[in-house]
Formats: structure tokens, C-alpha cells, sequence
């Protein structure tokens, strides 16, 4: 019924899809489908098709999970010209910018991240000595692997609260946890502090950027205007880390020719095309392309449910399938209200 659905939503529309694949909290890889309806007037909300765990995420293994997935939308298979766009991801390297600052260049702050984490994590009478000491702070947030850009979240969250969170550590006893006393080391650090302020002065801008493009209804022109205000952002950023950073976009970008084809059709689109554009630009159904996408994985909220399993429920994959299915049909009584109101209002 929900297929159903999907596809009578559609009508006669073109799509575009993306596919990725996932990491749960247990560990699983999940590869999911989302496609959505290309219009002319205006962004639409997209759908998770499907979803399959998968053994191994190789070529031949996401080629068969789209071509599979797509038989559920259109079973007889005489629909696939409807497809005009395969996006990939749009902020792969803003991840791997984010992994970098992690893994290579601020290991004192992530040390400081992932022991201040497990200080509270299900200890209630820390969390209470905390809330007691700074009843107007948040609890530190808790960085995700399966959400980008969260490491990043934390560090800025420890260089505005830097000094009382300090307080707050070294008050208790090192003995009573490990991680408390690694914590308190790497808090006593002599050059921790200026850090986390650089991260927040030059590296703000990567997770501000992915929130931005995570939002449902971005044209195209919106989304290559915040990517091309990052790479100018760390092309000016010194010293070097941020030369790291720069370096490392500009690898992903000349690496990904996918980009500079969807650059040349914003161009287009935008009006500012030069003399020279190629025939392919040329030859690609404009008309709706300024309503794509540059889609992050949590750009409908049925993926975040496949990816954001609790790590104390183990859900199988067909249990995983019928949450999805509950959200899709949220989803599409969410968009038919919509259309209800747009139809009031003219």
C-alpha cells in the first residue's frame, strides 16, 4: 500500500534518487534508496524507497540493491526513463574534512570529547552533580558516527564552556573512573584551550554547512552557493590544519567530476553560463533541476530511523523495515494535508 502510495504521488513527475549506505549503532551496513519528484515550482519532500542490509558495500552490491529497489516502484520496469538524476552525496568532503581534524591534527581535544562523554554516560549521580553545578549549561553533547559533523558540534560546545566544564571535572575523585582521570589530564593541557577557540574561529563553518544542506526544500543554486563557501573559507583559513583542510577538499572536489557537471548546470540555470558550455549541460532537462538536491543521508527522517537504531533494542532488519514503513506513511498524510491547505488557500 505504501508503494502504492509512493508511486500515485509521482504520477507522470521524472525523479531523482540517491543512494548511500549507512552504519548503525550496531554495526550494521544499511544501504537505503531515497528519491524524490522532480518539479518545476518547487522542492518536494522525498521518500526512503527501500532499504537492505547489506554484506559487503561494493559496486556490484549497491547496482543490484537500486536495480531491486526500483522493481518494487515500478514492477513491470518500463518506467525507468523516469530517473533523470543520480545524486551523490553532497558533503562527502565535509566528513572527511571532519574526520581529519579528529583523527590527525586534535587528538588532546578528542580526548577531551570522548572521556567528558563517558564521565556522564549512565552515570545518573554524575549527571546530577553536573546539572547541580551548571543547572543552565546542557549536559556535553555526545558525538556520532553516523551524524556528521558532531565532532565538531562538541568541540565548539567545549570552547564556549571550556572553563566551567573544567570546574566541574576536576571536582571529582580521578580514582573513581579512568576516564575521569584521562579527562583531567587532557584538560590540564597548556595548549588544549587555543585549539578548541581555532576549531570554533575556522572549522564552525563545516558543521554550520552541513546542518544548511540537510534541509528538505534547498534548491540547487543554495546548495552550490554554502559548498563554494566553505572551500573559500578553508582556502583562507592559516596555519596548517587549515592547509590540511583546504588541501584535502580540493582533492575530493577535482576527484569527483560529478561536481563540476552540477556546477556547470547551476550555471546554467543561474543565467551565468559562459559561451563554451558543453553539449551534455545542454543536452540535460533543466527545467526542474534547480529544485535538486544535494542530499545528506538525514534528509527524511525514516533514514535517520534506519541508521539510529537504540544500541539496547537489536531490531532485525524486517522489524527496521516496518518503522520505515509507519514513517513513509506519515510522510505521505504529511504531504496530502499540505496540498489540502494549498488548495484552500488559492
Amino acid at each position: 500500500m505504501v508503494i502504492k502510495q509512493i508511486r500515485n504521488s509521482f504520477g507522470n513527475n521524472d525523479i531523482w534518487i540517491s543512494v548511500d549506505e549507512t552504519t548503525d549503532r550496531l554495526g550494521r551496513c544499511i544501504a537505503h534508496l531515497v528519491i524524490g519528484k522532480l518539479s518545476s515550482e518547487e522542492a518536494v519532500r522525498p521518500f526512503l524507497l527501500a532499504l537492505k542490509q547489506l554484506d559487503k558495500t561494493k559496486s556490484n552490491t549497491i547496482s543490484r540493491f537500486l536495480n531491486e529497489s526500483l522493481a518494487l516502484l515500478w514492477p513491470k520496469g518500463t518506467e525507468d526513463k523516469k530517473v533523470k538524476w543520480f545524486v551523490s552525496d553532497g558533503t562527502s568532503y565535509m566528513i572527511k574534512t571532519d574526520t581529519n581534524l579528529k583523527c590527525l591534527n586534535y587528538l588532546d581535544v578528542n580526548g577531551i570529547i570522548s572521556n567528558v562523554k563517558t564521565i556522564f554516560l549512565k552515570a545518573p549521580i554524575r549527571v546530577d552533580f553536573y546539572k547541580n553545578s551548571l543547572p543552565n549549561t546542557p549536559l556535553p553533547p555526545e558525538p556520532v558516527l553516523i551524524r556528521w559533523g558532531t565532532w565538531i558540534q562538541a568541540a565548539l560546545f567545549y570552547a564556549d564552556h571550556f572553563h566551567v566544564l573544567k570546574q566541574v571535572v576536576m571536582s571529582l575523585e580521578a580514582t573513581d573512573a579512568q576516564c575521569i582521570k584521562k579527562a583531567q589530564e587532557f584538560l590540564n593541557k597548556a595548549n588544549v584551550k587555543n585549539e578548541l577557540l581555532y576549531i570554533k574561529t575556522h572549522f564552525k563553518i563545516i558543521a554550520d554547512a552541513i546542518e544548511q544542506l540537510e534541509t528538505i526544500g534547498l534548491k540547487l543554486n543554495q546548495s552550490v552557493e554554502i559548498v563554494e563557501k566553505v572551500y573559500t573559507s578553508l582556502k583562507n583559513t592559516p596555519g596548517k590544519v587549515g592547509e590540511m583542510a583546504f588541501q584535502n577538499v580540493l582533492y575530493l572536489l577535482k576527484k569527483n567530476p560529478g561536481y563540476d557537471f552540477i556546477c556547470s548546470v547551476n550555471n546554467v540555470i543561474c543565467g551565468a553560463a559562459a559561451a563554451g558550455t558543453s553539449k551534455e549541460v545542454e543536452a540535460v532537462e533543466l527545467n526542474s533541476a534547480h529544485t535538486l538536491p544535494l542530499p545528506p543521508k538525514r534528509k527524511c527522517k525514516s533514514t535517520e530511523l534506519a541508521a539510529e537504531t537504540d544500541e539496547t533494542s537489536v531490531l532485525s532488519l524486517s522489524e527496521l523495515q516496518r518503522l520505515v514503513l509507519l514513517e513513509q506513511l506519515k510522510l505521505i498524510k504529511m504531504q496530502q494535508k499540505e496540498i489540502e491547505n494549498k488548495r484552500e488557500r488559492e
